[in-house]
């Protein structure tokens, strides 16, 4: 639900699965409970908690869509990064509900020509001050992991806004060609004296 009136102002209200105020939401939707995230950062290997993720958002392990891989990568970077700056789990998921909410923004095919780099990070920021408000007082962000939030996104996501955009709104083009082989083994070499 977006649209709730502050001081004259309107401000994103989050609550529930994420939306965007801009066009309707693309199918990577993913809420995570706190036991997933922490399945997710026990994980022994990277390619471990990729497949874990697949599995938690019912994706086949073996989906050769590119867009499922870039997108499925940027939320365990995205779970990734609140544990290595020492979030506790529950900071960590509305991080990642605000990050999935402007990825899905971003991508919508509607924004694709509206939303630029600016208004993807003031999106990002309005719904990172939103979310923050509406949790719970000791799940709140602090000045410096806002900052440290916000210098995050915008020197990963920001810059390549305009690359995801490009592969989540467009067609992949698939060529399929078959080739015939002729194998010939060579002829056996004469025996040495």
């Amino acid at each position: 639900v977006f649209g709730r009136c502050v001081a004259g102002r309107s401000l994103p209200v989050l609550s529930g699965p994420m939306a965007s105020p801009y066009s309707t939401p693309l199918k990577f939707d993913l809420q995570l409970s706190t036991a997933q995230a922490l399945e997710v950062w026990a994980a022994k290997s990277h390619d471990a908690a990729m497949k874990l993720l697949m599995r938690i958002a019912s994706l086949p392990d073996d989906d050769e869509d590119p867009t499922v891989a870039i997108w499925v990568e940027f939320m365990y970077l995205t779970l990734l990064f609140g544990k290595e700056n020492q979030l506790t789990a529950a900071k960590t998921l509305l991080l990642f509900s605000v990050v999935n909410a402007t990825h899905t923004a971003a991508v919508s095919a509607a924004v694709e020509r509206t939303m630029t780099k600016q208004s993807c990070l003031r999106f990002f920021a309005d719904s990172l001050l939103a979310a923050t408000k509406a949790a719970a007082p000791a799940d709140r962000f602090t000045v410096s992991e806002v900052k440290l939030i916000t210098n995050w996104f915008s020197t990963t996501y920001v810059p390549t806004m305009k690359l995801h955009q490009y592969v989540f709104t467009r067609g992949q083009v698939e060529r399929k060609s078959e080739l015939e082989l002729f194998v010939c083994t060579p002829a056996d070499p004469p025996a040495l004296a």
